[in-house]
């Protein structure tokens, strides 16, 4: 296929003939091309998700002046044949192709516009940046009246030329308008637009909704982080169905809720108030609810949700949260561990810690439970024992979790024993045994901060059949933690290791059933201190007992270095060793399953060794590395895109950015 793409002059109708000879799951492939500018003979038809996506003329010999429209005629609009054409559903433009609207007339199923950016040049240091022209919403639904989807987010836009359309009604077609991280201020013009559906106004400087009740339509309004305080004018749209108001100050109350009956999803989180938020909802569709860092102080409206199915009510003022045990469908919830109650002068009234509604939630599949002053804890219990001076010592005592800081277990134990609950997220408990009556159906088990401790408590608890997925990470410290006790895991099939900087990582080797492991190394204050602590970098020998691994992720690991130790993996399928040392990749070419690989800033200076592997499709690599030898079509039957930093598929640019 390859060699058939490299003989096209870019003149060809590589639309229709990618529709047309190409089977459907190798145009999904080709439409993972890099969504940067493609400069290659193919540049102007660049599929993105099945997205036609129109290149931004070139510039002429010596001038900055855009070139006519007519470069899109002669260059490929008149090469393609009107079946090709009645295909194209939806578009993406430079922001700077105003002029290319007319064009697009010429695409009769045309529904979807969105703009893209792409700079033309960039202005020396000191020199000004010329002003980008705007964008034009009024000429767009003019010249486009069919269109359904328009998405000008984050570009220079306007929209007064609304106000001076006709008296019939613009853009009556048009459902869905995204205006998110715009200049919009004024929403007035809107009234022209009757008919939206659906509107994005998330960042901007928007001050009053007030034009929204010429909107009735509306069911899905996201008007997060805006300069909104007012929120009353939302009561004229009782079909709202999704809502997003979080992160912005609220100024009244919310009682403007109750009267938007069809929604489904309401998103209030983050929200700034100087008085306890009150909430009052008579939704009984809704089934998707956030409220974390909020004032809210009231359940008692919850009761009034008998579909709703997630709920996020971290770091609140609830106090009483026997409502939630009327929530019969709810299927995920996130909470903290603290129980605050109203005030009484200066001291806070502390109700008792009561978790009995959590035994009437029989359809509870995650519960994630929080510790309401982790980060506070952190502070306390951790210790940094690493001098940096002449001589650098890393502590190997471990790390202890006092019973101050850890959560009493009680919850658990009210935990519905019904069979449903699958994943659970836990801070450090002082009582790991209520895990028991989870067992028959806990498959994810997380860790938010742990010690050796932890784990031996929970392997003490006996076998735990249905779990297979064990995430952990470290917290900011160099202190080593004791790995041994995972050992007793053998059932696991996944495991998450973050940030495991010095400890001794010999224990993995005995996890022989897992499918997939990551020991990434986010943290880049601890890949630091692998720069600087060489001596007591981990050994990997274990990862050659790890037969059955599917998919393996060492990003960041700097003291990884030897792929070696891969090469008798011979099921893996995705491999993630983007930021390692690895400097020789020879060792792969024996991983013949390989579908995704990521090299990306490895010090490596070629890929030549890798000689064939048939079912690899996408792979990262160092801007330096030649991907020549990638090109090879019966090496790389299934290669569809060779990613550099800079987020360019080769196969289409031919490093030519």
């Amino acid at each position: 296929m390859l060699g058939v793409l490299g003989d096209l002059d870019g003149k060809t109708d590589v639309l229709r003939f990618v529709v047309g000879f190409l089977r459907f799951r190798d145009w999904q492939a080709l439409s993972s091309a890099s969504r940067s500018l493609a400069a290659s003979d193919l540049r102007k038809f660049v599929l993105s998700e099945c997205v036609l996506r129109v290149p931004p003329p070139p510039l002429a010999d010596g001038s900055e002046a855009l070139p006519a429209a007519s470069y899109y005629v002669d260059s490929f609009l008149s090469k393609m044949a009107p079946e090709s054409l009645a295909c194209v559903t939806r578009l993406r433009v430079p922001r700077t192709g105003m002029h290319l609207l007319s064009l697009l007339r010429v695409l009769p199923a045309l529904r979807s516009l969105r703009f893209w950016d792409y700079p033309y040049w960039t202005p020396e240091p000191g020199e000004p940046e010329d002003d980008e022209p705007a964008i034009n919403v009024a000429a767009v639904v003019q010249l486009l009246p069919a269109l359904q989807d328009l998405n000008v987010a984050d570009a220079d836009i306007t929209l007064a030329e609304l106000l001076d359309a006709p008296s019939t009604p613009m853009g009556c077609n048009l459902r869905a308008l995204d205006l998110a991280e715009t200049d919009v201020v004024d929403l007035a013009p809107l009234v022209m637009l009757a008919q939206l559906q659906s509107l994005n106004l998330r960042r901007t400087g928007v001050l009053s909704l007030a034009a929204l009740e010429a909107l009735p339509n509306l069911s899905s309004l996201d008007v997060s982080e805006t300069r909104v305080v007012d929120f009353a004018p939302l009561r004229a749209l009782p079909l709202l169905e999704t809502l997003d108001m979080s992160k912005n100050w609220v100024a009244t109350d919310l009682s403007v809720l109750q009267h938007l009956p069809a929604l489904r999803s309401l998103k209030i989180h983050n929200l700034g108030a100087s008085d306890p938020l009150e909430i009052t909802l008579r939704c009984p569709e809704l089934e998707v609810l956030h409220m974390q860092n909020t004032r809210l102080a009231d359940l008692e409206f919850v009761r009034e949700l008998p579909n709703l199915t997630y709920l996020d009510i971290r770091w609140t003022n609830v106090g009483d949260r026997r409502p939630l045990g009327a929530l019969h469908a709810l299927e995920q919830l996130l909470l903290d561990t603290r129980d605050r109650g109203a005030t009484v002068g200066d001291q806070l009234e502390l109700p008792p810690a009561t978790y009995e509604w959590l035994g009437s939630l029989h359809k509870l599949r995650k519960l994630r439970m929080y510790k309401h002053n982790y980060l506070d804890d952190i502070g306390d219990v951790l210790r940094e024992d690493i001098e940096e001076g002449e001589t650098a010592v890393v502590a190997t005592g471990g790390l202890s979790i006092p019973m101050a800081h850890r959560v009493p277990s009680s919850f658990l134990a009210n935990v519905s024993t019904c069979g449903s609950l699958r994943s659970l997220e836990l801070p450090p408990l002082t009582d790991y045994t209520p895990l028991e009556l989870l067992a028959p159906s806990l498959r994810h088990l997380r860790l938010q901060q742990w010690c050796a401790e932890d784990l031996t408590q929970i392997l003490a608890l006996g076998e735990m059949p249905a779990l297979t997925r064990l995430s952990m990470s470290l917290p900011p410290t160099a202190q080593i933690m004791d790995l041994l006790p995972l050992e007793g895991f053998v059932q696991l099939t996944q495991l998450e290791l973050l940030d495991v900087l010095f400890e001794d990582l010999t224990p993995l080797g005995a996890l022989v059933n897992l499918e997939k492991l990551v020991l990434s190394l986010p943290d880049r204050g601890k890949r630091q201190l692998a720069r600087r602590h060489r001596d007591h970098h981990p050994s990997f020998d274990f990862l050659p007992r790890l037969t059955q691994l599917q998919e393996l992720s060492l990003v960041g690991r700097v003291d990884f270095k030897d792929a070696s130790l891969l090469s008798g993996m011979h099921k893996m399928r995705r491999l993630w060793l983007n930021a390692t040392k690895v400097e020789d990749a020879t060792p792969l070419a024996a991983l013949t399953c390989l579908e995704m690989l990521d090299l990306g800033l490895t010090p490596l200076t070629s890929v030549v060794g890798i000689e064939q592997l048939p079912q690899l499709e996408e792979i990262w690599i160092p801007e330096a590395v030649s991907c020549d030898a990638l090109r090879n079509a019966d090496n790389f039957p299934r290669l569809h895109a060779i990613w550099h930093p800079e987020d360019y598929n080769c196969l289409w640019t031919d490093h030519k950015f």
